[in-house]
């Protein structure tokens, strides 16, 4: 398992390297102050019925993350554009998708 665990961690680092853009993270106060990470956007995938808004659907690194995992509500911004954390699905091999809602 550690060798597939490496490769998928080359893979997240590739894939973030390569359609990554910068954006700015703000865990919600007091849980840290904003930084600035790499993410990869994505389509949004369809959400569920009675889920109306604006999304975007980003790919992280755990890692980056320096006071502690990503939670609902925290506030990313993307070209200028403020979104809160919607959904949060782990991939378990060091990669994060995060569903943004448009605030």
């Amino acid at each position: 398992m550690a060798a597939f665990d490496s490769i998928a961690g080359g893979l997240v680092a590739a894939c973030l390297s390569t359609f990554g853009e910068k954006v700015t993270y703000q865990p919600n106060p007091p849980l840290g102050s904003a930084f600035t990470l790499t993410a990869a956007r994505r389509t949004p995938r369809e959400r569920e019925p009675g889920a109306e808004g604006s999304y975007v659907v980003l790919f992280v690194r755990l890692s980056h993350f320096p006071a502690g995992p990503p939670a609902n509500g925290d506030l990313v911004t993307v070209k200028g554009v403020a979104y809160k954390v919607y959904d949060i699905d782990n991939d378990g091999h060091g990669g994060v998708e995060l569903t943004l809602r448009k605030v």
